[in-house]
């Protein structure tokens, strides 16, 4: 019956494994095939990463585009930035990372970007135990 309980989870709950989970993609990003990483994390649902060029992506909202423009100013500054985990509304969360040396996707888009892994809440919901 313990399965069955509902379970309060709080906001910080749901950063804590936000945070967890970006780390955890960050790091199996940086390790193998760039291509091959975003085929595997895009097929799982609710997870979706992508490469930002600030100059032209189009933000989820309003609070996205603040974090954009702040990742993308850091970036014109030849400034590295710490990974950054967001909450964009109340159904998306957002971890922003930065590594120059893994480009894939589009190679015709030039210019500095960065990556963004989006997860729905409930993913991140279900993995707090």
């Amino acid at each position: 019956m313990d399965a069955y309980k509902i379970k309060k989870v709080s906001e910080s709950d749901v950063l804590v494994v936000l945070n967890d989970k970006g780390n955890e993609v960050e790091r199996l990003f940086l390790k193998l095939d760039c291509n091959a990483q975003l085929d595997s994390i895009n097929e799982v649902g609710g997870v979706k990463i992508e490469q930002v060029f600030p100059d032209s992506y189009v933000a989820l909202n309003e609070k996205e585009q603040g974090v954009i423009e702040a990742l993308a100013y850091s970036l014109k500054q030849k400034e590295q930035f710490n990974a950054t985990p967001q909450k964009l509304s109340e159904t998306a969360y957002a971890y922003y990372f930065y590594n120059d040396k893994a480009k894939c996707g589009d190679s015709t888009k030039v210019g500095d970007f960065f990556w963004r892994v989006l997860f729905q809440k409930e993913i991140l919901v279900n993995a707090i135990n």
